[in-house]
Formats: C-alpha cells, structure tokens, sequence
C-alpha cells in the first residue's frame, strides 16, 4: 500500500512538474501574442477607434488577458498549478415552467402495461394524457435575489394534514391552481417497460407523441417578479385553453422581499390578446419593462410602466413574419439589438425613458459565422465582436465588424498566434477555451 501510495505521489508530481514546463517554455514569449488582421470587407481603419478586452486559457491553467485595439494589444499572461475557471456574473433568472409529465403519476399507465408484459421481453402503449391528467403538471424554477430553488410534484412530501407546509409547497399549490390548464384530449405518450426473465421491471421510460411546446420569459423589476409563457400549436395545430387561468394569458407578477415570497400578490397584470405572438420580455431600469410582440405582420416594442402597468411607449420595428423567420434580441448597456434570420437587423437605443430605432441594416455578419457576440454603439456606429471556430474547436481569434448608420463599413478576421503553439508544448490543443469578449468599446 505505502508503495502504491508512492507511485501515485511521483506521478502526480510528474503531472504538475509536466505543466510546469509547458509554463515555463512559454513564459519567455507568453505575453508576445500577435492578433493578424485578414479584412473580408471594407476598411480596416473603420476599426481604428475599437476597443476589446477578453481572455483565453488552456487547460483553465494558462492564462491571457487581453486589451486590443488596432494600434496594438497587450497581453497579460499568468499560470495557476489548479485549473481557475471563467464564470459569468450571476444575475437571477426569475421564474420559469414547463410540463412535466413525470413517470410516477403514470403509475395506473405503467401497471396496466407491466401487468400485460411478459418476463424477458419488452411492451409499449401508447396512451392518452387526459385519461390521467385533468390539468398539465408543471414543473417551475425559482431564481430570485434571496431565493432559489425548483418545484415539482418531489415537493408535495407532507404527510399530516396539521404540519405547516413549507414556503416551496405554498408555491407549488398557489402555481398549480393558478395555472390550470386542461390537457388537451389529442395529446398521447408512448410509455414502454422491459422485464428480466424473472419477471422483474428494471427500465421505465416515456416519450411524448404530440404536445403544445413552450418558452418562458422573465423579468425581475425590483421587488417583483414578471413572467409570461408562450404556447406553440401542436402537431394538429392546435393551442392549450388558457381561459382557467385567473386573467387568462398574459404577463403575470409575484412579489417577493429578503424575508418573504408573497404568494396572494400572484396575479394577470397585462392581458395579451389571442392572435399576439410572443417573442420576448426585459426588464428597463428599475420601473420599467419591455414587451416583444408580433402583431399584424410587425415587431411591436412595447414598454410598460411597472408601478401603474400602463403602456409608455407602443413601437412598431419591423415587418416580420414568425412562421418564416428566428429572432435573436441581445440586451447591452442602453440599447438592444435585434437580428433577424434573414440578416436584417434593427438597434433601438434608450432616450429619455423610451426607445428609438437608431438604426436598420441588412447585413447582420454575425448570425453567420461568430458565436458569443457582442455589441458596443456610439452615436450611429455599431461595433460587434464575436469568437470564431475551426469545425468544433474554438480558435484564438476574433470577428469584428463595423456599422456605420446601419451600412456594414468594416469586416475583419483576426487570426491569434496561440493557435500556432507547437503541440509539443500543449496538447491537445482543443483545450483551448474560448471566453467571450469581457468588453467592447467604440468611439
């Protein structure tokens, strides 16, 4: 054991001292890293007064920070003996739902099926989800400042009627008898079970035929928290009855402080009409929230004051069609930037409490070949910086592209020398990890 126990010291070491070298073989030039500009379009001094910070690392354990600009760069590079990982700013999320069709409230399903599938083969069936649900089970996430934690049919473990439930099965019933939505009779679930040769179920498993999908979005405006859910038709074409729900459907608020959820303020606090598609919801400042729809062929921006929830501002964007085309919103610091699939896109900038369109173009380079992207705007200039991969594997590099009044006056690749790193240094060399950019300045 003691010998064991040596062998495994020696080469732990070995690990690190390997490391170690692989460090100290580019220390001498770790900080001489040379950003190579190739220019796909434009001219590349339109880029002159961009600015970058973003890092690198491989293995999370070499390190480079970066300040760029296109007089040149500086790069600090650093080595940690254990991998330092990147994290985003923690920024709570709100609330989210979905359905949940959990295995165990099938259990009437799943016997009927054990009982008639025999030792050592496999049965399936496929079922009707009314015949055991009245309404959708729903599974939520709770993510507020203070708060945190998921609630599904796993809470509901109180056993005497005279026990106080816990704040998370207070929520669980408030949410499930608000939100009481009958399942729809045309959606099934192919439900199958496997048994040994004794006869004993040791897989269980489910998949769902035909179902109405959805997407969440949230919005935390102080002490409350808005949340809106958008329905897709089903297979048949067809959409969930919402009209049970307290309000019917549309952006719904709960309250909460440091010391308490207060579940009697949930509540419909700005209806939306049948025929609306829904696209989005952010938050603006610390009063205000912003309501992404599509109306009548239109993008509509609509912003809401969140003290007397009345309309501020109505904004029609532009002309789109949801059954045609995907829309990305990124939210920055004071503006947004909306891109369309067809590479069409609009900046709506803050300008005393509301927003205008401070520019469109239709060449939205970055849907096509960056990932991670980021924006920066002064005045009618638009900066976007993105990483960019070779097949799966992150490089080095970056894309950047600049906007003038909405025409695309610079587009540029920037090659990295890490990614010349002789892989007798480091290998493999898709350890290399990729952060987005940090910071993003123009003018």
């Amino acid at each position: 054991m003691k010998k064991m126990t040596a062998l495994l010291l020696v080469l732990l070491i070995a690990a690190a001292s390997a490391m170690a070298v692989s460090a100290a073989r580019l220390s001498e030039n770790a900080e001489a890293v040379v950003y190579t500009p190739a220019v796909l379009s434009g001219d590349e001094s339109e880029a002159n007064d961009v600015r970058l910070s973003f890092s690198r690392s491989w293995d999370y354990r070499l390190h480079w920070q970066t300040d760029w600009s296109a007089s040149g760069s500086e790069t600090e590079f650093r080595f940690t003996q254990n991998r330092e990982y990147y994290r985003d700013e923690y920024a709570p999320r709100g609330i989210y739902m979905i359905y949940n069709f959990y295995i165990d409230a099938m259990a009437q399903a799943y016997d009927e099926l054990i009982d008639k599938t025999q030792p050592g083969s496999t049965g399936s069936a496929v079922v009707r989800l009314a015949d055991y649900f009245d309404y959708y089970p729903f599974w939520y996430s709770i993510d507020l400042p203070g708060w945190a934690f998921e609630l599904d049919a796993d809470n509901r473990y109180w056993e005497d009627a005279m026990e106080r439930p816990t704040l998370e099965e207070q929520l669980w019933d408030a949410l499930n008898d608000f939100f009481r939505i009958p399942v729809h009779g045309s959606e099934t679930m192919l439900i199958d079970v496997e048994k040994d040769s004794d006869g004993n179920v040791f897989t269980r498993g489910g998949t769902y035929n035909s179902y109405f999908s959805m997407d969440c979005y949230s919005a935390i405006v102080g002490n409350d928290c808005f949340f809106t859910v958008r329905f897709y038709e089903n297979e048949l074409g067809e959409l969930p009855d919402l009209s049970l729900i307290p309000g019917g459907w549309g952006v719904y608020r709960l309250s909460f402080d440091e010391s308490d959820i207060h579940i009697d303020s949930l509540e419909n606090v700005w209806p939306i009409a049948d025929g609306t598609e829904l696209m989005n919801m952010t938050a603006m400042g610390d009063d205000r929230l912003t309501l992404h729809t599509v109306e009548n062929g239109k993008y509509v921006l609509t912003v809401i004051d969140t003290e007397s929830m009345t309309q501020v501002q109505r904004l029609e964007v532009i002309d789109f069609n949801p059954d045609e085309l995907w829309s990305n919103l990124a939210e920055c610091d004071g503006f947004m930037v909306l891109s369309l699939s067809d590479c069409r896109f609009v900046v709506l900038a803050e300008a005393n409490g509301l927003y205008e369109i401070r520019m469109q173009g239709d060449e939205a380079v970055w849907l096509e070949y960056m990932s991670d992207s980021s924006f920066a705007l002064s005045g009618d200039r638009l900066a976007v910086a993105g990483g960019i991969y070779t097949g799966d594997v992150p490089d080095s590099g970056f894309m950047l592209a600049v906007f003038d009044s909405g025409e695309l006056v610079y587009n540029g690749r920037y090659s990295c020398s890490l990614d010349d790193i002789s892989t007798q240094d480091l290998e493999p060399m898709d350890d290399f990890a990729f952060v987005p950019v940090e910071k993003i300045e123009i003018g």
